[in-house]
């Protein structure tokens, strides 16, 4: 699993540094993937001859026959985020930033600060956009699903690995049900946001820091830094769980005081050095290494500690009433850790106290993100719980009536889930098209686009350009534009197209030859070029 994660964060720097060359083109990106991936398996190969793969297979079986229920219920996540993966994008970041990004990086050749007050995130850490130009360029949308939901599954795997160092294998398969329970984990799989992707590199980092500490080898320290910094370089907002892992090691580290120093000094600075490639690319452009993070677009992060009462109230209500749902079982479970405290290890109290710390610190997060920020401490819970499950195993009943809730609450999101997803089928199975599923789907009245009846790709073509004015999610945009926030002196184009907002009045005598009352979007021009 090591070797898998540094393997991906590995190329999608790759993919990074061909894009400050600019030579971000399809066959460039086409080639140097599939080589990649030849080479990757090679390695993995090599590198794993230690695995008993008959072992493995033998181990697997035995899981499915004595764990039928919770194998199934694994399973049916797995297919209701794929089902959700193989439709069309719309969710809104996705269509803001996410895919738009590396589309405008694509139709470019290469990667480029893009200023203005639209795109001021092409400046932040990308590992997850890196990873989606070579989607977009290969496949399209689907396949920046298909990436996504693989870091769930991935993460699956981290957290029954992780959760088993504790436990059983038995009880492991109950953390990643519990994890699979969240609703936010279901939905984000579908799309093609990066939160999965931070997730993901965040308990490779705790898997590290859980090695580190058992077996007393440098290298387990110095692998959980570089994997928190493509959690960083995945999700800048990571940085706030830096101090997680910095209490890790003061406070149940082996070492003394100047060593526990020296190795938090160490996982500091190398977690710091794997996106700092990103942090000059923003220092150059903007003057700012973690733009828009101190800038004009950065968001209040922490105002809302000081208001202890109401962080407290958020604390509960972030499990039961989160816009995007979090699984009520760690409130509902938590209270069972009372019971079993004093029969917890060392490392088991680390994790317990983790977890208390990474709640805390959601709390500093801007509340915009509501159940998506605090999913990167998912898997953390996950795994508490299972030790908490394990630690109780002896107290039949109080076991039994645990599991039973579980199963409860994992049904009921799964359902809720499965049902959303029936939308699906149709345009999955070509029963309904894609242009029909993203017009019906589509928030046109909350900054969506997309050319429902193909006018303006009709009419624009491919070698001519169009400013835009009042348009926000423009990953459908299929012609070639120049949104007006950072539109420059010297700009060429052909026609002005609005959305939501009337003409500005320089382009007051350009004539409307287009207008699409479901959008409200209206196309101009004067016939001919023009220069801004």
């Amino acid at each position: 699993m090591f070797s898998i994660a540094f393997l991906i964060g590995l190329y999608a720097n790759c993919i990074y540094f061909l894009g400050i060359a600019h030579l971000l083109t399809r066959p460039v990106i086409v080639v140097f993937t599939f080589a990649y991936l030849f080479l990757s398996i090679l390695f993995w190969t090599k590198y794993d001859k230690k695995i008993n793969w008959v072992e493995i297979r033998k181990e697997s079986i035995d899981q499915i026959r004595r764990n039928t229920v919770w194998v199934l219920g694994i399973s049916s996540s797995i297919g209701i985020m794929l089902l959700g993966a193989l439709v069309p994008e719309t969710a809104f970041d996705a269509l803001w930033y996410h895919l738009t990004l590396p589309k405008i990086y694509l139709s470019n050749g290469g990667i480029d600060f893009i200023p203005g007050n639209l795109f001021y995130y092409s400046a932040m850490p990308k590992v997850g956009e890196m990873l989606y130009v070579s989607a977009l360029s290969i496949s399209g949308d689907i396949l920046s699903h298909i990436v996504h939901l693989s870091f769930a599954l991935l993460t699956g795997i981290a957290i029954y690995e992780l959760t088993k160092k504790f436990t059983t294998q038995h009880i492991a398969l109950i953390a990643v049900v519990i994890f699979f329970s969240n609703i936010v984990v279901l939905w984000e799989a579908t799309t093609a946001y990066i939160d999965l992707i931070r997730v993901f590199y965040e308990v490779m980092a705790l898997w590290g820091i859980v090695n580190y500490f058992e077996k007393k080898e440098k290298k387990w320290l110095v692998e959980s830094a570089f994997l928190f910094g493509l959690a960083i370089e995945t999700k800048l907002l990571a940085l706030i769980s830096l101090p997680i892992f910095i209490i890790a090691l003061f406070f149940f580290g082996f070492k003394k005081w100047r060593g526990k120093l020296l190795d938090g000094i160490l996982f500091i600075a190398l977690s710091l050095l794997v996106p700092s490639a990103w942090f000059v690319f923003s220092y150059i452009h903007t003057g700012n290494p973690i733009y828009p993070i101190f800038s004009n677009y950065s968001v209040e992060i922490g105002k809302d500690i000081i208001a202890f009462p109401q962080t407290l109230t958020d604390m509960v209500s972030i499990f039961i009433s989160s816009a995007d749902p979090i699984s009520p079982l760690y409130l509902m479970l938590a209270p069972l850790l009372f019971i079993v405290w004093k029969s917890l290890k060392k490392q088991e109290v680390m994790l317990v106290l983790m977890s208390v710390i990474s709640l805390i610190l959601w709390t500093l997060t801007p509340k915009t993100g509501g159940g998506r920020f605090l999913l990167p401490y998912l898997p953390l819970f996950s795994i508490t719980l299972g030790i908490i499950l394990f630690k109780i195993r002896s107290q039949k009943l109080l076991f039994k009536i645990s599991l039973f809730s579980i199963l409860i609450v994992f049904a009921v999101s799964t359902l809720y889930r499965g049902l959303a997803e029936m939308r699906a089928l149709p345009v999955v199975f070509g029963i309904e098209s894609k242009d029909s599923y993203v017009s019906k789907h589509l928030n046109f009245g909350y900054g969506d686009f997309y050319d429902t009846d193909n006018k303006i790709k009709e009419l624009v073509g491919p070698n001519k350009t169009v400013l835009l004015y009042g348009f926000h999610n423009l990953y459908y945009m299929d012609v070639p534009f120049i949104e007006s926030s950072y539109a420059r002196k010297g700009d060429r184009f052909d026609f002005v197209a609005t959305q939501h907002t009337a003409l500005p009045s320089r382009f007051s005598y350009w004539q409307p030859i287009y207008y699409n009352k479901t959008t409200d979007v209206t196309l101009y021009t004067i016939g001919q070029e023009w220069i801004y």
